[in-house]
Parts: C-alpha cells; sequence; structure tokens
C-alpha cells in the first residue's frame, strides 16, 4: 500500500457537488452506441473524489469545475493479480474523477 500510494501521486479532493446528470450509453442491438444524459439535478452536498496524476484536474478551491465520475458499470468485477493491487483506484474505495471525455462535451 506504501508503494502504491508513493508510485501514483494523486490527491483525494473534497468538493461540493452543485448538481449532476448522469450520462448512459445505450446497450440494445438496434440502438447501441447511442448516448444520452438525464436532466441536470441540484445537489448541494460534499463529496470526497480521487484525482489521478496520469489524468490532472484543475481542482482550485475558488473555482468551479466540471468532473468527470469515471464508472464502466459494464466493466468485469475481478480480483486483483498480486497483493497488494498495483491498480491503485481499485483499492482506495472512491470516485475517481477526470476531466470530461471529448465525446460528452455536448452534454455539458
Amino acid at each position: 500500500m506504501r508503494r502504491s500510494l508513493a508510485e501514483n501521486g494523486g490527491q483525494v479532493v473534497d468538493a461540493l457537488l452543485v448538481r449532476r446528470r448522469w450520462i448512459m450509453e445505450r446497450r440494445k442491438l438496434w440502438n447501441r452506441g447511442q448516448i444520452f444524459a438525464s436532466d441536470w439535478e441540484k445537489v448541494h452536498e460534499v463529496r470526497s473524489y480521487y484525482v489521478s496524476s496520469a489524468q490532472p484536474v484543475d481542482v482550485r478551491s475558488d473555482q468551479k469545475t466540471q468532473l468527470f465520475v469515471v464508472n464502466d458499470s459494464l466493466g468485469g468485477v475481478s480480483a486483483p493479480d498480486a497483493w497488494p493491487p498495483h491498480e491503485f483506484e481499485r483499492i482506495i474505495g472512491l470516485s475517481v474523477v477526470a476531466p470530461v471525455p471529448a465525446a460528452y462535451e455536448a452534454f455539458r
């Protein structure tokens, strides 16, 4: 764990979540790949997120930032190949955030 922390170089940030929307991709045979989004939902809560050093995001405390919470509900769940795991994000238990992907820019 100490080695994973030292090698990763990311940070945990507490952020005030003001609004959110869900961006999803259709999976049926006739509409697979179509991306759609829910309406914006007002939220007012502080949440902790993990920002990886591999995908830096500007998270200064004096400005609003749009973040993308990385969540692949179709991704496989499997045990790590080694212990402790080398994939740091799998063991910290926080939502990983990244810049908004280009494919989702239209939903900002």
